[in-house]
C-alpha cells in the first residue's frame, strides 16, 4: 500500500487546497475498492507490480488531478499554451522560478552595493526572460502532449 499513499500524496499536491482531503478520500477509497476487488478475483493479495500496473491505469497524478479541478485554468497567449492538464505543474514551477531569480538578483544587487532602483531594469529583464524560458519548456510540453492524446 506505499505505492498507493505515494500516488495519492502526488495527486494531493496538484489540487485544490480547499478540496484535497474530500477528493484524496473519495479517490483512496476508489482504489482500496479496485484493489479488492482484484483481490478477490484472484483469491490473493496483490503483488506491488500488479498495484502498479492498477495506478498506471488510473493515469498519471497530475492528469488525475487534473479531472477534479473545476477551473480549468491555463495559458493562452493568442492560442492556448499551457492547457488545463499542466498548469497547476506550470504556476508551481512559474512561481518558484521567478521567486528564486527576484530573491537572486536582489542579493548579488546588495552584494554589489548597487541601489535597487538602478538594477531594477536588469531584473525584470531576468523575470521576463526566466517567465519566456518556463512557457516555452510547458507549451512545448503541452504541444506533445495533445499530439500524443488519443482524438
Amino acid at each position: 500500500m506505499e505505492r498507493v499513499s505515494r500516488y495519492l500524496k502526488a495527486v494531493r499536491s496538484y489540487l485544490p487546497r480547499e478540496q484535497q482531503d474530500d477528493i484524496i478520500q473519495e479517490l483512496a477509497d476508489n482504489i482500496l475498492s479496485q484493489i479488492e476487488d482484484q483481490q478477490a478475483a484472484l483469491g490473493r493479495r496483490l503483488t506491488e507490480d500488479e498495484q502498479e500496473t492498477l495506478l498506471r491505469q488510473l493515469g498519471s497524478p497530475l492528469l488525475v488531478a487534473s479531472r477534479y479541478r473545476q477551473d480549468a485554468r491555463s495559458l493562452a497567449l493568442g492560442r492556448r499554451l499551457v492547457g488545463p492538464v499542466l498548469f497547476p505543474l506550470y504556476e508551481k514551477i512559474l512561481r518558484l522560478n521567478l521567486g528564486g531569480t527576484a530573491v537572486a538578483c536582489v542579493v548579488i544587487a546588495l552584494a554589489l552595493g548597487r541601489p535597487l532602483l538602478v538594477i531594477l531594469p536588469t531584473i525584470l529583464v531576468h523575470l521576463f526572460i526566466q517567465f519566456g524560458i518556463v512557457t516555452l519548456v510547458f507549451a512545448t510540453a503541452e504541444t506533445s502532449l495533445t499530439k500524443s492524446s488519443p482524438s
